[in-house]
């Protein structure tokens, strides 16, 4: 009788072992294990890249500044010094009286005036190079345009350039017209470019507002000259 009940104890405490060992399995299959820590190493170096400044830099170059000599032909040879070619005197710029030219009143003009009597053609001449027409209009309530036409003709030979197609003189008032004649921009003209001693002939002729002719002069010859500079 004290056996049995002795065996009986032993027997019990082995099955709560056994279902102690069983519910820490179970426990342990059913429980997440928290992983483990990750290794205390020291964090990677950062390295900086700066982007460019958002300002750029500008180099200021240094110029070495050559002047240019206007109208110098690079295959002349420059002198220092200087003087005009003694073969022809400077014309005076003449007084209104010298160059007026009246006019019969018939014509519908009372008169004309050149403020040259030459005009030369040619790089950097001393000479004057320009003429202006000056023209005084008999009625000049009635006018209302002046034009004024031209040809060249050599002295030599007569071989002249004919007529051109007129151009409108501009208007000073009080029944003055007025046209200023360039010798260098004739000379380039390709009707003019052959004379290098002509005269320069000239008409004019007047129209009033219904470009209806009302007064012509006759044709003014060897008044005015056309010339090359002298070298």
């Amino acid at each position: 009788m004290n056996g049995k009940p002795r065996s009986l104890g032993w027997l019990a405490a082995l099955v709560l072992i056994s279902l102690a060992c069983s519910t820490s399995d179970l426990v342990a299959l059913l429980v997440t294990p928290t992983p483990p820590p990750p290794p205390t190493e020291p964090p990677p170096t950062l390295t900086v890249i700066l982007s460019p400044s958002s300002t750029p830099i500008t180099h200021t170059p240094t110029f070495t500044l050559t002047p240019t000599l206007i109208g110098w032909d690079p295959t002349e040879t420059p002198t220092t010094t200087g003087t005009l070619p003694a073969t022809e005197t400077l014309q005076a710029t003449p007084t209104l009286d010298e160059n007026i030219i009246l006019l019969p009143e018939e014509s519908g003009f009372v008169s004309v005036l050149l403020t040259q009597e030459t005009i030369y053609f040619g790089r950097d001449c001393a000479f004057p190079e320009e003429s202006e027409v000056r023209v005084k209009v008999k009625n000049p309530e009635n006018v209302s345009i002046v034009s004024f036409f031209m040809r060249i003709r050599n002295k030599d030979t007569g071989n002249e350039s004919g007529w051109d197609v007129g151009t409108s003189m501009a208007s000073l008032g009080g029944g003055l017209y007025a046209l200023t004649l360039n010798a260098n921009d004739l000379h380039k003209n390709d009707r003019y470019s052959a004379y290098s001693n002509a005269w320069l002939e000239f008409q004019l002729v007047a129209f009033n507002s219904k470009v209806k002719e009302i007064g012509r002069t006759e044709k003014l010859l060897d008044r005015l000259s056309f010339a090359q500079c002298p070298q």
